[in-house]
């Protein structure tokens, strides 16, 4: 068992998946390429998953060099770019084989340079790869150290909210920090707040060089980054696994799909609208949590104000769950839902009810929790020893739920753990981008309709 600190400082726990080599596995330090065959993939299933993106240009490829120790991804693709495709490379680290994906052509995809069939295909060839091995334990968005701009954001969104879902733990590496005044590490001090103006938060960080100089200042902050980076991997890579499926892969792609051409776009006000959504189901309905000043869980649909955000809440209870004709998502009022909350009542010898287990798991099965972030909070615990056993006793009979466990002290002591939670909550929901069509596209469409109207009353 592992715990994380979340960038709201909320614990998240995962259940370590226990790591076990099988007896085919290729030499450490030889690159993979997923364009061999499944055969490969299903070789190696048992490899922690760590896969990398970022614009063009960035030193993606120098990153993984730099993991390995050696020369293994080939610097100038990362410097050309091309169609979004991948490349697998097996590294071994701490006695234990990882494997990097390296993606490439992202921001051209983006930039709509590539036609967004094929940067789909492509995104979908990737996440087979992904579903045929262990999971996805970590993602690694890389920059430069330049301007904070909206590309960064927009690609952030891409690949991480619209394809990942949050549902991955995501690390910011900065490169190109040989020169940084002080230490490397300033410059995140120096960002963190405009990166969460942006929407953008991150469960690690990694301020490095990559740069091989004859210069012993420059060497020394390479050898450190390279030590950072490797713990990093490490570290995310004994965590338990997201996995994806065919129904997962068959259903992100026409989202992706519908994003590029939001990314491609004028952007124009009044051409998108944020939908910001979240679906509440509390366990104990004479012990309300206050996440928001006023808003309880027990309204039926309101909206609040948490930060800078307006959300829209939909609260149901056990008895909605079990209601014969509640089997959707739009069955208990929700679409387009960012984020899943679920409050377990209070726990009873340190372990979470049955009863509220199993609402849990159908929770997680009709409110879509596949797709979206699901936050659980365990009301009456105040020790983090206990969340984890709590989490590794569902997780052993319910591998499937992947959510972050928040542990929830009593009321007496739970006012700072509610501020969280809604800074939790800010940062894990996901915003529904409505898509509407350009004013060209608006008009046409207009006297579409108004001429078949007009052919319509000519014939009667």
């Amino acid at each position: 068992m592992q715990t994380l600190i979340h960038d709201t400082s909320i614990l998240q726990l995962r259940v370590l998946a226990p790591h076990v080599l099988g007896p085919h596995i290729p030499p450490p330090n030889t690159p993979q390429s997923p364009n061999n065959g499944e055969r490969q993939h299903i070789v190696d299933r048992n490899v922690p998953n760590i896969v990398i993106y970022g614009e063009t240009g960035v030193g993606k490829s120098s990153i993984i060099n730099l993991i390995a120790g050696q020369k293994l991804a080939d610097t100038s693709n990362d410097a050309l770019g091309c169609t979004f495709q991948h490349k697998r490379y097996i590294v071994s680290l701490d006695w234990m084989s990882c494997a990097l994906w390296d993606t490439t052509g992202l921001d051209e995809g983006t930039e709509g340079t590539v036609p967004a069939r094929l940067a789909e295909s492509n995104l979908g060839a990737l996440m087979r790869g992904l579903a045929h091995s262990e999971g996805i334990h970590l993602i690694i968005y890389c920059i430069r150290d330049t301007r904070l701009t909206k590309a960064l954001k927009r690609n952030y969104d891409l690949f991480y909210v619209t394809v990942f879902r949050k549902k991955v733990p995501v690390a910011l590496v900065v490169t190109g920090l040989e020169h940084q005044q002080g230490e490397m590490d300033t410059w995140w001090n120096e960002n963190e707040r405009v990166l969460r103006r942006y929407g953008m938060r991150f469960d690690a960080h990694a301020c490095v060089t990559t740069l091989d100089v004859d210069d012993h200042v420059i060497q020394q902050r390479r050898s450190d980054s390279q030590k950072l980076l490797r713990e990093l991997v490490v570290r995310y890579s004994r965590l338990q696994a997201w996995k994806t499926d065919p129904s997962f892969i068959s259903r992100v792609l026409p989202v992706f799909r519908t994003a590029l051409r939001k990314t491609s776009s004028t952007g124009k006000p009044g051409d998108t609208a944020s939908i910001r959504k979240v679906i509440v189901c509390d366990m104990a309905e004479d012990a309300p949590v206050e996440f928001s000043p006023g808003i309880t869980a027990v309204w039926e649909r309101f909206t609040a104000r948490i930060g800078e955000g307006e959300y829209e809440f939909v609260r149901i209870n056990r008895y909605a769950l079990q209601l014969p004709t509640t089997r959707t998502l739009a069955d208990i009022g929700g679409v387009d839902v960012g984020v899943l909350v679920f409050y377990t009542s209070t726990l009873l010898s340190s372990r979470i009810p049955p009863t509220d287990v199993d609402a849990l798991r159908m929770f997680y099965d009709i409110a879509d929790g596949q797709i979206c972030p699901v936050i659980v909070v365990l009301r009456g615990c105040d020790d983090e020893e206990v969340a984890r056993m709590c989490w590794a006793d569902v997780a052993s009979r319910h591998s499937n739920i992947q959510a972050y466990f928040v542990p929830f002290p009593s009321a007496a002591d739970g006012k700072d753990t509610e501020a969280k939670l809604g800074d939790m909550i800010q940062g894990l929901c996901i915003e529904h981008v409505e898509v509407k069509p350009p004013r060209l596209n608006r008009r046409y469409s207009a006297g579409k309709r108004l001429l078949a109207a007009m052919m319509k009353r000519s014939l009667q």
